[in-house]
């Protein structure tokens, strides 16, 4: 088992308030309008969040290729919490990671 660790940043720029920004993330019927790549779906009903440190954060990702219906989910539960400028979580890693979790570390600022 590798025990190297990986770091990738990104950083956006929204021309909203950090709330609305944070919300996106928090709000299942927000998350479901913009999560995942072009062509594919976060379906509502596939999304649960419990913003709460303990609570579950999941997505579903669905979409169609030649091999029919696929799903990819993110199941992962949140380990901090400060709204609205963080949110943690720990995720299981994919089943042919050499790591067993994976971490999502968000945070949130207010740029005026």
């Amino acid at each position: 088992m590798s025990t190297a660790q990986h770091t990738l940043t990104l950083t956006r720029d929204f021309h909203a308030p950090r709330e609305r920004v944070f919300g996106a993330w928090m709000e299942p019927d927000q998350l479901t309008k913009w999560f995942g790549p072009v062509d594919v779906d976060a379906p509502r009903e596939k999304i649960v969040v419990e913003p709460k440190v303990g609570g579950i954060w999941q997505v579903v990702m669905v979409w169609t290729d030649e091999n029919g219906r696929q799903e990819a989910p993110i199941e992962a539960v949140i380990t901090e919490l400060d709204a609205p400028g963080l949110l943690v979580a720990k995720a299981k890693a994919a089943p042919d990671s050499d790591h067993e979790y994976e971490e999502m570390h968000l945070e949130f600022e207010d740029l005026g």
